[in-house]
């Protein structure tokens, strides 16, 4: 293998930027865009509509451990390809769709191209690409979610209003196969080593502990699940997960403040920008001071901005408190994947982070649910802030026992798997 530095890790970085940037930043987070627009056409009510992302997220949910295995078994560029093409797929039978039937089953193929497209893919190969500056670069992938939103939003939306909400998604789905496909097979690889290279960082000098490389030792994924160190990081991930869809929230929230539509829309606007921010912020903590207290900062940074939002009085702890909302998705899509490395090890790592990301992944599609349940029953939203705190607070609590119980696992090493 080459020993000289090489500038390929930083292609693979810029590689995975676009591909999670257009997965999640143009389909994932642009849905708002198309639901109106769609459900006049159609004659379909606005919450039955929503429900496709059911389907979407069961799908998803139920293909993830199979994904694990297959992505041990293929060449990443086929499987990742695919998933692409997948989503291309599904955003034309969303064009194409005349009623619920269509939505249910795009929103279906969706769900399975997540797992192989993006959730598992792009933390595993990002892993096995660098190891210094890991948290730094897991918060510029997981920045391009934001970035691209923020370009597609308008963008869609200009799109629809001009040519009308099929073209917007047979617009979506030209992007996955002129950009993202081609960049996935002549780009992406997951190992270094298939371009005769060494990741990122490497030192052969140092001992395996010390240039912390990607290894093949830690704890099984049976062992995993089955610890107390799963079941507490599962439980933070669980309120994480919830958490984050206050964000679609708070434009609600802030217009219930009697503060106009605009306004509203520019603190939505800030998280945004919040977001891309906290995910830096978040991952040069982890390279810094490690992962551990960049999980707990990004806990309690998200305290103190549903502390903030329920001081609603004072203007600028709407702004700020706006702004911190986007270190929910820093935890979610930057410090989660290397706090599973981090705890579990590499022997059997992309099993485990399957199981993880399967519930906090299904966790996210009932969370909006579980916040509008709650403000059915006491009519407005301070209850919901209220229970985000202490929900958080718990999350903190047992974040920290994740870490301390790490200690009981006993790390063994076995021939790599990914």
């Amino acid at each position: 293998m080459k020993n000289k530095k090489s500038f390929y890790p930083w292609v693979i970085m810029v590689c995975c930027f676009i591909i999670q940037g257009l997965s999640v930043g143009l389909v994932i987070n642009s849905r708002g865009q198309f639901l109106v627009p769609v459900s006049e056409s159609l004659g379909l009510k606005l919450k039955d509509l929503t429900m496709y992302t059911l389907f979407m997220g069961v799908a998803s949910f139920a293909f993830m451990p199979f994904a694990a295995k297959l992505i041990r078994r293929i060449d990443v560029r086929i499987a990742t390809g695919c998933s692409l093409v997948l989503f291309a797929i599904s955003s034309i039978v969303f064009s194409l769709s005349k009623g619920f039937a269509g939505f249910f089953i795009g929103g279906a193929f969706s769900g399975l191209a997540m797992p192989l497209g993006y959730t598992l893919t792009i933390p595993l190969i990002l892993d096995n690409w660098f190891v210094e500056k890991k948290g730094l670069v897991f918060g510029i992938v997981s920045s391009a979610s934001g970035i691209f939103a923020a370009i597609s939003n308008p963008l869609l939306a200009g799109i629809i209003e001009k040519f009308g909400w099929q073209w917007g998604y047979r617009f979506q789905a030209a992007i996955f196969l002129f950009i993202t496909f081609p960049v996935a097979v002549f780009v992406l690889r997951m190992h270094p080593s298939d371009k005769g290279l060494e990741p990122y960082g490497y030192d052969p000098s140092k001992d395996a502990v010390d240039r912390e490389e990607p290894s093949n030792t830690g704890v099984s994924s049976k062992t995993a699940v089955t610890s107390l160190t799963f079941l507490m990081i599962t439980i933070t991930g669980i309120i994480v997960g919830v958490s984050s869809t206050f964000t679609q929230m708070l434009q609600g929230y802030i217009m219930s403040l009697g503060k106009s539509a605009v306004f509203a829309a520019s603190m939505v606007s800030i998280t945004m920008v919040g977001n891309v921010f906290c995910k830096l912020f978040l991952g040069a903590i982890s390279d810094k001071y490690g992962t551990d207290k960049a999980l707990y900062v990004g806990i309690v940074m998200l305290i103190v901005s549903f502390v903030m939002l329920y001081f609603e009085r004072i203007v600028l702890f709407i702004y700020f408190g706006s702004f911190l909302l986007g270190m929910v998705a820093a935890l979610y899509a930057g410090i989660f994947p290397i706090t599973i490395k981090d705890l579990f090890g590499g022997r059997e790592y992309s099993t485990i982070f399957s199981y993880f990301s399967m519930v906090i992944s299904f966790s996210s599609v009932f969370g909006l649910n579980i916040y509008g349940n709650i403000l059915d029953i006491f009519g407005n939203y301070i209850p919901t802030l209220i229970i985000s705190i202490a929900a958080l607070v718990l999350a903190l609590i047992t974040a920290l026992v994740a870490y301390r119980s790490k200690k009981k696992l006993v790390f063994t090493t076995e021939e790599p798997k990914v």
